[in-house]
């Protein structure tokens, strides 16, 4: 496998956002409840 690029520049830019975090470059967001997650999600959802 070639490592030509196989996904378009927003989800490359996503997984390079998980690999950040993972390697502990990068904070990321915690939530006490899946409640929590969903209003947070509904609310960008919402802004739009």
């Amino acid at each position: 496998m070639t490592k030509e690029t196989r996904y378009n520049a927003e989800t490359e830019a996503a997984l390079e956002e998980a690999r950040e975090i993972m390697r502990g470059e990068r904070d990321a967001t915690r939530y006490q409840s899946v409640e929590d997650a969903f209003a947070d999600a509904l609310s960008d959802v919402n802004e739009m």
